[in-house]
Parts: C-alpha cells; structure tokens; sequence
C-alpha cells in the first residue's frame, strides 16, 4: 500500500481537525475532544519534522558535488568523471 505525500496528509489532519473544533458535539466529553486533539497535533508534528528531515536529506545530496542529474548522464552520455584527490599539497 502506498502512503500519501507527507504534505497532503499533514493538510488532510489540519482539516480534520478543524472541523472536529468547529462542529463539537455535546455528547462527547471535553476529555475525549481534548485527547483526539492531541493526538491529531502529534501527528502533524511529527510528519512535519520528517518533511523536514526529507528535505534536508535532498539538499545535501543535490548540493554534493559528486550528485550528477539524469539530464547530466544522459548529455554526456556516460556518468561524469568523479575527481580523485590530489597527492601532496
């Protein structure tokens, strides 16, 4: 099973929650309403924080100089030439 895009579910709980906020319902108990709140805000953070995690993950990586694009393979036809360290300095 595949899972959604962090973002969209992050969206998705957002609304839910609103709409639990906005539509109370006299026969659940503020301790309930407050617990699933809770729970719903954890889990926002805790995608947030692996969206985060992910788009640091993808900065290193195209910011390395040793990340070569498909575009870039494809023009050359064949991977780029990775430089080796020089000896002595």
């Amino acid at each position: 099973m595949l899972s959604r895009p962090s973002a969209e579910t992050i969206e998705v709980l957002r609304r839910t929650l609103l709409q639990v906020e906005q539509q109370l319902d006299p026969v659940f108990d503020a301790a309930s309403i407050a617990e699933l709140k809770r729970i719903v805000l954890q889990r926002i953070a805790e995608l947030e924080i692996e969206q985060a995690r992910e788009l640091q993950i993808a900065s290193r990586f195209d910011s390395s100089p040793y990340a070569a694009s498909v575009s870039d393979v494809s023009a050359a036809g064949s991977a780029p030439e990775i430089p080796r360290p020089t000896r002595g300095a």
